[in-house]
C-alpha cells in the first residue's frame, strides 16, 4: 500500500484554505496538500485523508471512511471497504526558548531549544461501491492465497482467496484451510475479485472450485441474498462515524449516506 501511486480524480473539493495551524476538516483542500481525496486505483477506489498536526488520528480515519461511505452514496450504493491503512508519519521539530541573565550590568540572552514530535495522520481506506450483498457460507476472516502456494495444484500462475478462521456457519461446505479458485465460473485470484463476483452471484446453487488437502475439488454451495443484514450493519456504523465527527464539513455527506440508507431501508421492506 505504501507504493500506491494515486492518481488524484478530485471529487467535490471545497475551495477554502486553511493554513497549517488550523485543524483540516473533511473535503478541504488547502496550497499544503492536506485534505479529502478520492481516486482510482485498477479496479478499486481509494478515499485518501491528509491531516496535519492538529487533525487526530482518529479523526482523519473517520474522514476517510466517510469519504468512500459519501462517495458510493452518490451513486445510490453500499461502499464496501476490502482495505484500511494507516500511513500517518511523526517528524521531529525543534521549539526554543529564551532566558536573560544578568553578569555584572550586562544582560545576557540564552537561547535553548527542545525537541517536539509531531504527527500527520494520513489514512487510506480502499473499497468498491455495490447495491446487493450475497452471503455463501464464507466466515470473513479470509486473506489472499500467494501464487507459490496455489501453483503446485492448479499450474496457472495465480493465486486464489485463503479461508483462515474456523467456519461456523450454518449449511457451509468450505472449511478452514480452503483455497476458493473460482466462484461460478469466475476465477478468484485475489480478493477484490471475490468480493466482485460473490455479490454478484445469482441467488440458488452454484459451482466452487477449491484446494483442499492439496487437491482441486468442485463443490456446490449456496447463494443467500444477504442484503439486508448488510444494510443494518452498514447503518450503525456510518451512525457513529457521522456522530463522533460533527462539524459543518461533514453535515452535507453525513446527510446524503442518511438519505441514501432511507430509501434503501424502503425498498428493502417491500
Amino acid at each position: 500500500m505504501e507504493k500506491i501511486v494515486i492518481k488524484i480524480v478530485i471529487v467535490a473539493i471545497l475551495a477554502s484554505t486553511f493554513s497549517c495551524a488550523t485543524d483540516i476538516q473533511y473535503k478541504t483542500m488547502n496550497q499544503y496538500g492536506f485534505g479529502l481525496e478520492i481516486s482510482k486505483e485498477n479496479d478499486s477506489n481509494l478515499s485518501v485523508f491528509r491531516g496535519n498536526t492538529m487533525t487526530s488520528k482518529e479523526a482523519a480515519r473517520r474522514y476517510s471512511m466517510l469519504g468512500a461511505f459519501e462517495d458510493c452514496a452518490e451513486k445510490k450504493q453500499y461502499a464496501l471497504v476490502t482495505m484500511t491503512k494507516d500511513l500517518s508519519s511523526t517528524q521531529t521539530s525543534y521549539q526554543s526558548y529564551s532566558t536573560t541573565s544578568m553578569i555584572g550590568q550586562t544582560p545576557v540572552v540564552h537561547t535553548n531549544s527542545y525537541p517536539v514530535a509531531e504527527m500527520t495522520p494520513l489514512f487510506v481506506t480502499m473499497y468498491t461501491c455495490g447495491a446487493n450483498f450475497r452471503s455463501i457460507g464464507v466466515p470473513d476472516k479470509i486473506e489472499e492465497a500467494s501464487r507459490e502456494l496455489v501453483n503446485p495444484v492448479t499450474k496457472d500462475m495465480t493465486g486464489g482467496v485463503l479461508i483462515i478462521d474456523d467456519v461456523n456457519i450454518k449449511d457451509s461446505i468450505f472449511k478452514k484451510s480452503d483455497v476458493i479458485l473460482s466462484l461460478g465460473k469466475t476465477r478468484i485470484p485475489d480478493l477484490l475479485t471475490y468480493f466482485k463476483v460473490k455479490d454478484s452471484l445469482p441467488l440458488g446453487l452454484q459451482d466452487a472450485k477449491i484446494i483442499r488437502e492439496g487437491k482441486i475439488k468442485t463443490l456446490k454451495f449456496k447463494v443467500i441474498d444477504d442484503t439486508l443484514a448488510v444494510h443494518d450493519i452498514y447503518s450503525n456504523v456510518w451512525s457513529v462515524i457521522c456522530q463522533k465527527i460533527q462539524t459543518d464539513g461533514t453535515y452535507q455527506a453525513c446527510e446524503k449516506v442518511s438519505l441514501f440508507l432511507s430509501e434503501q431501508q424502503k425498498n428493502l421492506s417491500k
